[in-house]
């Protein structure tokens, strides 16, 4: 059997089959509009709008590519010998624009002629079924059009749920063998982001930042070191900077405009107008305000409030008894709440990235990568965790 794959076509070998539920199965999907996709590892068929498939880990994929699958490892897990937990199947639908989405185990079409489409190092590597992305109802008038919709949906369901339940995936692209090699041993899995609450799925189609998903996912991978993790986090946060500081100054110019006593064609007014934008942008000019702004913008008090109290663990960590006393503890029924999560983030980010001791009274604190203490900002990860998903959250359009 051939299938169009753009400007080649695909071979696929039939073979027999014992198992007649499943050859039915697979008769059922065969289609004249059935096509192959030539960026992902996947198959569509354009008349109807239906594409499938593979996704990937968010902790474990980046370049170079791990393997196939969506499955994850508890924490203290055996990856390599198989000890998994796999996600239960998940749809969800967006009702106004009639497009479903659902994630569940591989469809006996594709398993079939995925070996097409893979390198022959990752045919083995998937630990058995895994789940791959279903999208249904996709109006494209071409196969350009239905590979542009099926990133745009992908992307923006991989966000949802990596902010609703931490469990994100990304959306590989077809590559040669050895692009595809394994960077991480298992040992590297002992340490995960906690799971998040249960919540319920959507598929909101939101578009979010694929650059500042990036640096999410990367941060994510790096949860056995939480140095690593907390910078990483970090950058999805300071990635937004520029964004938000020029927000905050046409906010202020537009005030000054707004206001009934200002007039343009009084140079008092005008030089007063100037003054303070050139005020507004000296304050603005350090880090520490520019996180403080962002923040400020992107984060809702009260939920920050319902997160913080959901884990007491964190709750104790960040609190006046909290073990990393060289940091300022975080109150959470204040009403500078955002600004004292701001003032921590900061200060914890300097003491990382100017490896250089900060004081609170008397108290030195040096923190070395692999002391006690480096180790003790595991909840910390989960706090700037959150304030750069919610970064990411509010600035989608």
């Amino acid at each position: 059997m051939w299938l169009d794959a753009g400007a080649d076509k695909v071979e696929v070998k039939l073979r027999r089959f014992d198992d007649a539920q499943r050859i039915d199965m697979l008769a059922e999907q065969l289609s004249a509009d059935l096509i192959v996709l030539h960026q992902h590892i996947g198959i569509a068929r354009t008349a109807c709008g239906h594409v499938e498939v593979m996704i990937e880990d968010a902790r474990f994929w980046g370049p170079p590519a791990t393997w196939p699958g969506y499955f994850y490892a508890r924490a203290g897990s055996n990856w390599l010998a198989g000890d998994v937990t796999k996600r239960p199947a998940l749809t969800v639908r967006h009702e106004s624009i009639g497009i479903t989405a659902e994630i569940s185990p591989i469809s006996p079409l594709l398993d079939w002629i995925k070996h097409r489409m893979l390198p022959p190092a990752e045919l083995g590597h998937h630990g058995g079924p895994i789940n791959t992305l279903k999208i249904s109802g996709i109006v494209a008038p071409d196969r350009e059009s239905l590979q542009t919709a099926l990133v745009d949906i992908a992307r923006s369901l991989a966000f949802d749920l990596e902010a609703f339940t931490g469990d994100g995936f990304v959306l590989p692209p077809r590559t040669d063998d050895d692009a595809r090699q394994a960077w991480w041993s298992g040992d590297e899995l002992t340490l995960e982001p906690r799971r998040r609450p249960a919540a319920e799925p959507i598929l909101s189609l939101r578009s979010y930042d694929s650059q500042a998903i990036s640096y999410l996912h990367h941060a994510k991978r790096s949860h056995a070191v939480p140095i690593a993790a907390f910078l990483g986090y970090y950058q999805v946060i300071e990635y937004f900077f520029s964004r938000y500081t020029r927000k905050s100054a046409v906010a202020l110019l537009r005030a000054k405009l707004a206001d009934q006593d200002f007039a343009a064609e009084h140079d008092r007014h005008a030089v007063d107008l100037i003054d303070a934008l050139a005020e507004h942008t000296k304050r603005v000019h350090n880090e520490r305000a520019q996180l403080r702004i962002t923040l400020t913008d992107c984060l809702l008090p009260e939920q920050l409030r319902t997160f913080l109290r959901a884990d007491e663990a964190l709750h104790t960590h960040l609190g006046p008894r909290g073990p990393l006393t060289a940091l300022p503890p975080i109150d959470i029924d204040s009403d500078q709440l955002i600004n004292q999560v701001a003032e921590r983030i900061y200060m914890l980010r300097c003491m990382i990235v100017h490896s250089k001791p900060e004081f609170r009274g008397s108290e030195s604190v040096l923190l070395l990568p692999d002391s006690p203490t480096a180790l003790l900002i595991s909840d910390d990860v989960e706090l700037v965790r959150y304030a750069a998903v919610a970064v990411i959250a509010a600035s989608g359009t």
